[in-house]
């Protein structure tokens, strides 16, 4: 199944859940990401910075089926964070990665607000590929968090625009795109590429 496939038949489904915040009392549980990659936890239920959900719990999912576990994980971090990370933070975000890594799910990283590294970016879609500012700190965001430049994509936030703008669609477009083929290809497994 590729990724136009999925799109035309609409089988896919975006989550989102709390964050992964810089300190260990609060954001998202280092255990919940990988039950929630593997599917083990369900729609709805209240995620807790100090403790992962029991088995016992009502949303855990003891055998998930392929359409409750996670394809594809996403990362959404400000560009002009990346350069002073905290420690704690970065590790958070590298755990998560590499959770997703030991089941084979693609994981990506979404830098936002490039618009405040390049204003220019705002004349041409064309300048967030070629500024050099945005070239390092995608450079920086593969070192830092160890995923490979191909799987992050800087992209520009709606913040004081009233209307909506051509450029930032399309940039927002291009990364949902591959995400989805990111996603096609998990679903496909390696046997099918």
């Amino acid at each position: 199944m590729r990724y136009d496939s999925v799109a035309e038949r609409g089988r896919y489904r975006l989550c989102d859940t709390m964050g992964i915040l810089a300190d260990d009392l609060t954001g998202l549980h280092e255990t919940d990401v990988s039950l929630l990659l593997r599917g083990h936890i369900k729609a709805g239920y209240k995620f807790k910075e100090d403790s992962p959900i029991s088995e016992e719990d009502e949303h855990y999912i003891k055998d998930p089926s392929d359409l409750e576990k996670s394809h594809c994980l996403a990362i959404v971090i400000p560009c002009t964070q990346v350069e002073n990370i905290s420690t704690a933070y970065k590790d958070k975000i590298v755990k998560a990665i590499r959770a997703a890594r030991r089941e084979n799910i693609p994981g990506v990283i979404v830098l936002t607000m490039i618009d405040r590294l390049c204003t220019h970016v705002m004349e041409s879609v064309d300048k967030v590929f070629t500024c050099s500012h945005i070239k390092d700190v995608v450079k920086m965001a593969k070192e830092t968090f160890g995923v490979p430049e191909m799987y992050i994509f800087p992209l520009m936030n709606y913040s004081s625009q009233l209307i909506k703008d051509d450029c930032t669609d399309i940039i927002a477009l291009l990364t949902l795109k591959k995400i989805l083929e990111f996603t096609s290809d998990h679903i496909e497994g390696p046997e099918q590429q």
